[in-house]
Order: structure tokens, then sequence, then C-alpha cells
């Protein structure tokens, strides 16, 4: 009996976002992978290695102002248009790189990225936290922060098994004395 209510309460509480915990999913793993291979495309073109480190950082240069600027966009036009918006200019850069070979054009490409991923995460975190009651917010962002830890920093390390190891043990040790008692 208590799991089917533990499914009921879950359904309801993820049907409102599932979609866009889905799309989250879909986009952070492209984003992962463009991070991945542009660093890769750009030694087999023969960009000097400080060129590549600089790529990196105007990733984050754009993000710091995707940051500042984002906010503002959702109050002007709205969480969809914003989220429209900035995933399709993020979908379209990747296209851009193949058709211009220049390195600092790169880095002005990983700066627009930069500035549309940090938007688009000013757009999910604000939709999350309007769209989950109290009662919901803490198990929808827990699910939302699992899916950037698997799909953006990759934290499937030893200490990060290792945590998640020794939290499941002590949340399944508590049972021993709870269900040893008579009720």
């Amino acid at each position: 009996m208590a799991d089917r209510n533990t499914d009921t309460v879950m359904k309801k509480t993820l049907a409102p976002v599932a979609a866009l915990l889905i799309g989250i999913s879909i986009l952070l793993t492209g984003q992962g992978l463009q991070g991945t291979l542009l660093p890769i495309r750009a030694s087999l073109e023969e960009f000097a290695t400080i060129s590549i480190g600089i790529m990196g950082a105007m990733y984050f240069l754009g993000f710091t102002a995707g940051c500042l600027r984002g906010g503002e966009l959702v109050r002007r036009v709205g969480h969809i248009r914003v989220f429209a918006a900035m995933t399709a200019l993020a979908s379209s850069i990747p296209l851009l790189h193949g058709l211009f070979l220049n390195p600092w054009i790169w880095g002005l490409f990983r700066m627009i990225t930069g500035f549309c991923f940090a938007v688009l995460y000013v757009v999910i975190e604000s939709w999350l936290n309007e769209q989950s009651s109290n009662e919901t917010r803490g198990t929808i962002f827990s699910i939302y922060l699992t899916c950037l830890e698997l799909l953006v920093i990759h934290a499937v390390c030893a200490w990060c098994l290792s945590s998640a190891v020794i939290t499941t043990v002590l949340m399944l040790l508590v049972a021993i004395p709870i269900t040893g008692k008579e009720s």
C-alpha cells in the first residue's frame, strides 16, 4: 500500500514538470557533447593551445553575462519565449563552427553559447520553482540537480559513488531500530 501511495505522490509531483525535465536532460547531453568535442575539433584544426583555452574562457564570460541578464529577459518576455530563443540560438551555434574555422570567431560562438546556457539555467530553475509547491520543491529540484550532475559535471567519480552508497546505507540503517519496535 505504501509503495502505491509513494508512486501516486511522485507522479503528481513530477507531472507538471516532466516535459521540462526530459527537455533539460536532452539539452544538457548536447551541451556536454559540444563541450567535449569542440576542443578536440579545434586541436584537429591545429588551433593554438592558448586559443583553445581562450575559447573555453569565453564560454564562461558569456555565462557570467547570461547570469546577469537572464532574469530580466524572463521578466520582459516570459519563460517559454526565452527558453525557445536561447535553445534555438544555442542549437544553431554548433552548426556555425563548421562554417568558420577561425579561433576568434569560435571564441565569440563560445561566448554566445555560454550566455544562452546561463539564461537557460535561469529560465529552467525559475520555471521549476514556479511549477512546484513548498511540499514538492525539494523533490523536483533534487531530480533536476541529478540531471545536472550526471549530464553536465559528469559526477560519476569514486567520491560521488562512495558518498551515494554511504548516504543510502545510513538511510537504510534507520529502518532497523524502527522496524524492530513493536507498534
